[in-house]
């Protein structure tokens, strides 16, 4: 699926069920064939967010995003520079008032860390502390901007 320089050449149902269907497959490789399916499918949605100029299209793009990202469970916890870098923009996407996307940040932020619960609480990398900890001694800024059911 490629847009053709107008935003509305986008079919988000079309790119909804694409990212449905690329997420279902997960655990359906080897490691290194997932690895390489997923870098390339994230590279392409960022590709497509990158070039669309709208808030609601960047929305949605990065709610497909998410999603896809949140069913690769597997490769989050063998790479943690990444998941970690998701689990910081899924941060920044709590402050934001576009509508369903601070939902969206959300539900993903609690799936992701379900998923990969044992990284939160090991020191990875050149961290010097459990990731936990920053979040929550972050957790007042983090949540201060969600909205209240």
């Amino acid at each position: 699926m490629q847009a053709d320089g107008r935003e509305n050449a986008i079919n988000f149902d079309a790119l909804n069920k694409l990212c449905w269907a690329l997420g279902s497959i997960s655990g359906c490789m080897s490691v290194d064939k997932e690895n390489q399916f997923l870098c390339t499918v994230i590279k392409e949605l960022l590709n497509l967010c990158e070039k669309s100029t709208t808030k609601n299209t960047k929305a949605q793009i990065a709610a497909d995003i998410m999603y896809v990202v949140g069913q690769f469970p597997g490769f989050l916890i063998n790479h943690w520079a990444f998941l970690k870098t998701v689990m910081n923009k899924l941060h920044e996407f709590m402050h934001e008032s576009h509508p369903g996307v601070q939902d969206m940040a959300s539900e993903t932020y609690l799936k992701i860390a379900k998923l990969t619960k044992q990284m939160f609480v090991k020191v990875n990398d050149r961290d010097g502390e459990p990731f936990i900890n920053t979040i929550i001694r972050n957790l007042p800024q983090s949540i201060k901007d969600l909205q209240t059911n």
